[in-house]
């Protein structure tokens, strides 16, 4: 039973990151085509959602797996898409090397682009521990205490360090 829940929160995880994955393509590409308002009104607290979902979903890497093999368990397009996302989102950071200082443009591609990395990469391991869930139930349900924990720590983190309101 405890460790159905696990998988149930693994999908409402998934379900979660999917959203925040498109709302940050949205925004990376309403910058590309010149519009930061809906980057100056989200950012903050889209890229809080960000670190906190997309951190807790780390909880789920495997012992003794390595990150790489662990992505691989997906389907071949699902983590082929999801390198190229992430290495997409790195590579935007290279823009402040290019843009001069205090680009408004390059600040914004910037913000809106690299948490796409971030994004990405957990939906491949939340995908894994997903499917190797009815092997271990013992780890499924380790794993999903921490990440609510990591997730109580972030919501506590982002409503004191971002002003970030919980209605």
């Amino acid at each position: 039973m405890i460790a159905r829940a696990g998988r149930i929160y693994i999908q409402g995880l998934i379900a979660t990151e999917v959203l925040l994955l498109w709302a940050t393509i949205a925004i990376h590409l309403g910058v590309l085509c010149g519009g930061i308002a809906l980057y100056d009104k989200y950012h903050e607290i889209l890229g809080a959602a960000v670190i906190v979902v997309s951190g807790s979903s780390f909880a789920f890497k495997r012992k003794g797996v390595g990150l790489m093999t662990q992505i691989r368990t997906c389907p071949q397009w699902m983590w082929k898409s999801a390198l190229v996302i992430a290495s997409y989102g790195i590579l935007t950071s290279v823009t402040l090397v290019i843009f001069p200082p205090n680009n408004v443009f390059a600040s914004s591609f910037v913000g809106s682009g690299f948490p796409l990395g971030f994004e990405a990469i957990p939906l491949c391991i939340l995908y894994s521990a997903l499917r190797h869930s009815r092997n271990d139930g013992s780890e499924l349900i380790r794993s999903t205490v921490v990440s609510l924990l990591f997730i109580g720590c972030g919501i506590i983190w982002a409503t004191t360090t971002h002003q970030i309101a919980i209605r």
